[in-house]
């Protein structure tokens, strides 16, 4: 499991260590549904371009904001979607396995 620290704010996940990034996925698909995730991000994003702190930026700031919303956005899809096929393909997951134990 990862530990949150503000200074390293995604730990020291090993990429090696697929069972713990699996149960990390599936964690936040299983406590969070996709559409609700979604409109937490997107009001996330409004809350921080319409903020006094943020009001400085720049417009390219400001694109690079939203282009990180929009890859988030796709991220969290691919997720929940993989997740999805690894609940219905088990196998699959083993092959991953495979080949990263082969690394």
């Amino acid at each position: 499991m990862m530990n949150f620290c503000i200074n390293q704010p995604f730990g020291k996940l090993n990429p090696n260590d697929l069972q713990s990034i699996r149960h990390m996925v599936r964690e936040f698909c299983s406590t969070h549904d996709a559409d609700s995730i979604y409109i937490a991000l997107w009001d996330m994003l409004k809350c921080a371009l319409c903020s006094t702190e943020t009001s400085h930026w720049d417009e390219q700031k400001r694109a690079e904001y939203i282009f990180i919303f929009e890859t988030l956005a796709q991220l969290i899809e691919a997720s929940y979607a993989l997740e999805g096929l690894l609940e219905k393909n088990p196998e699959l997951y083993s092959v991953c396995c495979q080949i990263v134990s082969r690394k």
